[in-house]
């Protein structure tokens, strides 16, 4: 078994729900939003050292990007990133769809890596762990190995 990770952009509906938990967030709010499937798969085919696939599913009506390391699962951080249209859940989404995604197993770091990459176009995100704690706010410059050392010295 393995953990995901939920990706919700750091909205101020999301900011308050931090604030209540007492949560640690960047202050002032910058504007964020969901991506477009497109700019997902822009990001995840510019990281160097990676390669990726892409398989839409319409029984599950997702699309999965398999992102792993070149020199494959072993070699480095990977990850699986489930992503669904966010209006429409009758089919999987298209590349000009706003979508909802998340990180299914794999690397906490690699899922950091995606998020701050894609934190320079569409914003902050909060990345939670579905096993419950506090959420980890993934802003532009944000580094992956020491993020998430950090959170998860706070989960346990």
């Amino acid at each position: 078994m393995g953990v995901s990770y939920v990706v919700l952009p750091l909205t101020k509906d999301v900011a308050d729900w931090m604030d209540q938990a007492g949560e640690a967030r960047p202050s002032p709010l910058e504007a964020s939003r969901s991506p477009t499937l497109r700019e997902l798969k822009a990001v995840v085919e510019g990281l160097e050292g990676y390669h990726s696939r892409v398989r839409a599913s319409v029984r599950l009506r997702c699309v999965d990007l398999d992102v792993v390391a070149q020199g494959g699962y072993r070699a480095g951080w990977s990850t699986t990133i489930w992503a669904h249209c966010l209006h429409d859940k009758t089919r999987h989404p298209e590349d000009d769809d706003v979508i909802r995604f998340s990180f299914h197993k794999g690397s906490p770091e690699l899922a950091v890596l995606v998020l701050e990459r894609l934190s320079h176009v569409c914003g902050p995100f909060v990345l939670y762990c579905d096993g419950g704690g506090p959420g980890l706010a993934v802003t532009p410059g944000l580094e992956p190995r020491r993020a998430v050392e950090q959170w998860f010295s706070l989960l346990e």
